[in-house]
């Protein structure tokens, strides 16, 4: 897994590149989780090119929203494939997540 953030305006963008499993940990609290914890912030998680994710990986953004929620900060997932859409529904996390069906309409929502 590989991620990039990006600020975009007001707005950061995360670029999430890989699957998206227990080996993204150290990045997602290195990179991400200070954005979020800094409170106000706007976070858009891009999945474009995440192929699919495990239990752990599902773990990890159910973490991230919950503490984006608790600080004042706002995260939208952007672009789910296919896979990672249905994994989202059966779930019934597509429910808890703020999802966006491209970068574009995510960065418009929050601007």
């Amino acid at each position: 897994m590989q991620i990039t953030v990006t600020p975009s305006g007001q707005v950061y963008v995360a670029r999430l590149q890989g699957v998206l499993d227990e080996d993204s940990q150290p990045q997602f609290q290195e990179l991400l989780h200070p954005l979020v914890a800094e409170g106000g912030n706007r976070i858009v998680v891009d999945l474009t090119e995440v192929p699919r994710l495990t239990s752990m990986g599902l773990g990890q953004l159910v973490t991230l929203v919950a503490r984006a929620n608790t600080k004042g900060s706002t995260v939208i997932l952007a672009s789910p494939v296919a896979f990672v859409r249905s994994v989202l529904a059966v779930s019934r996390l597509d429910q808890f997540f703020d999802l966006a069906d491209s970068l574009d309409e995510a960065l418009a929502r929050l601007a």
